[in-house]
């Protein structure tokens, strides 16, 4: 399936509501926040979880299933977040060095499926 530039967009903006529904649900079951903070920390995520719902009814139901099914899982955007972070602490010359590594990699990988 070939899915378009904005429903590609529209993939990254759901994913970020995703992982924040995850931090959300870890800083509530952290057992470290409460009273006030806790239940704010409930709204937000039940806001976004709102958000997420409202979002799935957008998108066509062929692309959502691509997008639940080989995007989503939460490990996999767990994932490309914990390598954000480590890159983001990385100094700039190696960042740069990892993203032509991952330019490179994505290249091969586009030619092969192609």
């Amino acid at each position: 399936m070939n899915i378009s530039k904005e429903t590609f967009n529209f993939f990254h903006a759901y994913r970020n509501m995703v992982n924040a529904e995850l931090y959300l649900t870890a800083i509530i079951n952290s057992g470290n926040v409460k009273s006030q903070a806790k239940q704010f920390t409930k709204m937000l995520r039940t806001r976004i979880e709102a958000n997420i719902n409202a979002l799935k009814t957008l998108l066509p139901p062929e692309a959502y299933k691509v997008m639940e099914e080989q995007m989503l899982d939460s490990e996999v955007t767990l994932q490309i977040q914990a390598i954000s972070d480590m890159c983001a602490e990385l100094p700039k010359p190696i960042r740069d060095m990892v993203e032509k590594y991952i330019e490179g990699q994505h290249k091969v990988y586009k030619q092969k499926v192609a």
